[in-house]
């Protein structure tokens, strides 16, 4: 098992009620920022109870998109900024929730704010955050990463640093209940996606990360069938929403190194197509376990193919290749699209430029396995 430091320091609020904790949470600010996205908090009555136990001088800033861009985050920092806000109340998804650290960090950069993302070392000041999600998916809400997109670059980037920890999080799996289904079901996979990245990292002797990996996938998968069938089954909503955050943690990742793949390539995706990005993910990484599955992998898909379907083919070859099959299956059945060509990407003619990308500014090296110009030229045609 490899080192690690393990550092976990968000206060987590979580069930029914708790945004009751956002009284005592504010008592010592003066000047709120309330950061939101579209209409839907507003309609389902977050938005009055978010703001029953919101004190002192409210400025709103709304409408953030999914993929927040660069210039969103612009203009809530000067939102933040001539407000002299002084902590933000980010209520939303993970696109809310990762513009709000943007905006965070953002409002005491001087100079361009996408250096900013592309030199997050250099941030040395923050305002402080409470994160409520209205989604179980990113998991932003429980990490101190950002993911902004910059159109005129045609980039989506993530960058993280500890300043950017929520001072707490308020998680209600209430407040999902009226999450539409395609949203639940894209947030479920990018929750696997999570999981399955450290899952598949080098080394076979971090049980007790894998273990609970198994756990929570086997978790979110009982609970997306319950959640579809019935929108506001509570347990199930909540199981989703604390896997989401849980699998965010790294608690599937201490006792590993190594580099995640396939969010990189649905990151390159989203950029370029404006595709969902968990409906991608559920797409590129079936296609990824078979590009990597080899002789020398084979244990590890094997083992994924045992204790989280419960497959027991004697040949661990066979028995991974079915592994495999059954998370692409549970996914078509759940209603996630398994190919790119379902995501409305037409035809193949960029893929290829796509593959030259990330092989130029993607270092995989210590991923899983490396992946070459070949390797990604190949995931990506097959998908699609």
């Amino acid at each position: 098992m490899e080192n690690f430091v393990l550092q976990m320091p968000v206060p987590y609020y979580f069930g029914r009620g708790q945004t009751v904790q956002l009284d005592p949470v504010l008592s010592s600010y003066q000047r709120v920022l309330l950061v939101y996205g579209g209409g839907s908090i507003r309609r389902n009555g977050i938005y009055d109870d978010v703001l029953r136990h919101c004190h002192g001088v409210l400025t709103e800033f709304s409408g953030i998109e999914s993929n927040p861009s660069i210039e969103t985050v612009a203009r809530g920092v000067e939102a933040a900024r001539s407000s002299e806000s002084d902590v933000i109340v980010a209520v939303g998804a993970g696109s809310v929730i990762d513009c709000a650290k943007a905006i965070a960090a953002g409002v005491y950069w001087e100079g361009d704010l996408w250096e900013m993302v592309t030199h997050a070392g250099e941030i040395q000041r923050a305002l402080p955050l409470i994160a409520i999600p209205t989604a179980a998916a990113t998991g932003s809400e429980f990490n101190s990463t950002s993911v902004i997109s910059n159109a005129k670059l045609v980039l989506k980037k993530g960058f993280s640093h500890p300043l950017l920890y929520p001072i707490a999080c308020i998680a209600d799996p209430s407040y999902t209940f009226s999450v539409p289904a395609r949203q639940t079901r894209a947030g479920a996979a990018d929750t696997m996606s999570h999981i399955l990245e450290d899952y598949f990292k080098p080394g076979f002797d971090a049980l007790i990360a894998d273990g609970i990996a198994e756990v929570l996938l086997r978790t979110v998968m009982a609970s997306l069938e319950k959640v579809l069938a019935k929108p506001d089954d509570y347990d199930a909503r909540a199981d989703l929403l604390y896997a989401s955050d849980i699998g965010i943690k790294s608690l599937t990742a201490y006792g590993k190194k190594g580099t995640w793949s396939c969010h990189s390539i649905s990151h390159a995706l989203t950029a370029h197509y404006g595709v969902n990005h968990g409906e991608s993910l559920a797409v590129i990484t079936p296609f990824w376990m078979e590009q990597v599955l080899n002789d020398a992998t084979v244990r590890r898909f094997d083992q994924f193919a045992r204790n989280v379907f419960a497959l027991s083919d004697p040949d661990p070859m066979t028995n991974a290749r079915a592994g495999i099959d059954a998370l692409r299956s549970f996914w078509k059945k759940a209603g996630l699209p398994v190919s790119l060509h379902e995501l409305g990407i037409v035809n193949q003619e960029g893929l290829s430029n796509i593959a030259m990308e990330l092989h130029e500014t993607r270092d995989y090296s210590s991923a899983f396995m490396d992946l070459s110009l070949s390797d990604l030229e190949t995931i990506l045609r097959r998908a699609w």
